[in-house]
């Protein structure tokens, strides 16, 4: 079923893309399900650049401190720290000082 929802998730995300454009808001709720489906399926790596690209449209939309950009920093942090290697986690703890200043 995982399989399933990744593809889905894809799917998803192009159809958005191609209706709403890649700055959207609708593309970035798209990344979000995306990521989480990745990160479901643990490939961290992928889920972290579907977050990377979630929280820029986020920020760019409504700004650093809005909530969306905020949760989107806390999911990038959670994600990071999920990949277990020394570079994501000296990567996760700014972004972790970031998310809650």
């Amino acid at each position: 079923r995982q399989d399933e929802a990744l593809a889905e998730a894809r799917s998803v995300l192009a159809d958005v893309i191609d209706v709403f454009g890649p700055e959207s808001e609708p593309a970035a709720a798209a990344y979000r399900v995306l990521a989480s489906a990745l990160h479901a399926k643990k490939a961290y790596a992928e889920a972290v650049d579907a977050i990377e690209r979630t929280l820029e449209i986020e920020r760019t939309l409504f700004g650093p401190d809005h909530r969306d950009a905020i949760t989107a920093l806390n999911n990038l942090a959670v994600t990071l720290l999920a990949v277990d290697t020394t570079a994501a986690r000296a990567r996760a703890i700014p972004i972790i000082r970031e998310a809650i200043e």
